[in-house]
């Protein structure tokens, strides 16, 4: 098994850190803003489509997979941080 649904998921977060960053660019998070975080339907859409297959994929990974998963999740973690915390 692959780890496409689980990566999906991900990038959805990654979005999401995207939008909030580029909200904040301003100061402020508003109503102005809400087409930034439109970049979030399509990447959710999706990561829900495959949702179900996150857990059989996540019990089923390699060596190879743990690290690449692991890797893309401090990335994405990363920039949530960096959107949320940074002023």
């Amino acid at each position: 098994m692959d780890t496409k649904n689980t990566t999906e998921i991900l990038d959805v977060i990654g979005t999401l850190a995207l939008a909030i960053k580029e909200a904040r660019e301003d100061g402020s998070i508003d109503y102005w803003d809400a087409p930034k975080f439109l970049k979030l339907l399509p990447a959710a859409h999706k990561a829900i489509d495959g949702m179900n297959l996150v857990v059989q994929e996540v019990k089923d990974l390699d060596l190879q997979e743990t690290q690449d998963l692991t890797a893309k999740l401090v990335e994405v973690m990363t920039a949530l941080l960096d959107a949320v915390l940074t002023e």
